[in-house]
C-alpha cells in the first residue's frame, strides 16, 4: 500500500511527516507527499516547500516521492489519491476559529470532507 501526506511548512505539517516516516507498514512502504503552502493568513504562499535538515534527510532516506501542489493544493492532493489508492492520508492540523474557517476555508477541512481514503490528522 502507499501513504500520501498532504503538508505545509509549519510544525503541524512537520508533525505529519514525521507520523507518516513512523507509521509506514513496513520500510519500503511508498511515501508520496504533497508539499503545499500554509493557508494561514500571515504566512506568505509560495507554490510549496521542501523540508530541511533531518527531517529531509529521513524522508530522502525513505524514497519519499514528492509532488507540487498546484494552484489549489487541496484539489490537487485529492486527484492523486484518486490516482494513487493511498492507504491513508496524513494531514497536519491546527486549531482555527469557526469565523477563520468560514472566511478563509481549509484545506485540511477540504481534504477530510472529500477523500475517499481513511485520513489520519496530527496535531502539532
Amino acid at each position: 500500500m502507499t501513504i500520501l501526506a498532504f503538508t505545509t511548512d509549519t510544525d503541524e505539517g512537520h508533525a505529519a511527516l514525521r507520523w507518516a516516516l513512523a507509521n509506514r507498514e513496513h520500510p519500503g512502504e511508498p511515501l508520496h507527499v504533497v508539499f503545499a503552502h500554509s493557508d494561514k493568513p500571515s504566512v506568505p504562499a509560495p507554490r510549496g516547500w521542501q523540508p530541511a535538515g533531518a527531517l529531509a534527510d529521513d524522508l530522502r532516506a525513505a524514497g519519499a516521492a514528492h509532488h507540487a501542489p498546484g494552484a489549489e493544493p487541496a484539489e490537487t492532493t485529492l486527484a492523486l489519491a484518486e490516482e494513487l489508492r493511498p492507504r491513508l492520508l496524513v494531514a497536519g492540523i491546527r486549531h482555527r476559529t469557526a469565523t477563520m474557517k468560514l472566511i478563509l476555508g481549509s484545506h485540511i477541512q477540504h481534504l477530510l470532507l472529500n477523500a475517499t481514503c481513511p485520513v489520519v490528522c496530527v496535531k502539532a
